[in-house]
């Protein structure tokens, strides 16, 4: 089994013993979460496929500040916009921080609108095409 540990954080001796099923965490995140609560976070549609949930109310900072239908991480989102280094760990990513990286960058879009965005680099050509 690959845990991705380096960005899940999640290692096998984590899991020893863990007999938690799908269904179980399924059954408890439809316990907390409404159908009108706003799910924000960052490239959700894999978070969501691997439960097999969907949700009416996402914010996605992956799709919100997509460039030429690129998607960017958001280590990039988070140094480029918020001036904000995260994910340094050697240990995987911490879900906290980068909750409160995607929290962030969606709130600062709200209030600032379109205009808080990345912005492309003057002069920076494909070389394939």
């Amino acid at each position: 089994v690959d845990y991705v540990t380096e960005y899940s954080g999640i290692t096998a001796p984590m899991l020893q013993g863990v007999t938690t099923t799908l269904e179980q965490i399924q059954v408890a995140l439809l316990s907390i979460i409404c159908k009108d609560d706003i799910i924000i976070g960052q490239s959700l549609e894999n978070d969501f496929r691997v439960l097999r949930l969907a949700h009416m109310k996402v914010i996605d900072t992956a799709m919100l500040f997509r460039t030429n239908g690129r998607k960017h991480s958001l280590k990039h989102l988070s140094a480029c916009l918020l001036k904000r280094n995260i994910q340094n760990s050697s240990n995987g990513h911490c879900s906290e921080e980068d909750a409160a990286a995607a929290l962030s960058l969606a709130l600062h879009r709200a209030r600032l609108g379109d205009s808080y965005k990345l912005h492309e680099k003057v002069g920076r050509k494909n070389l394939i095409s």
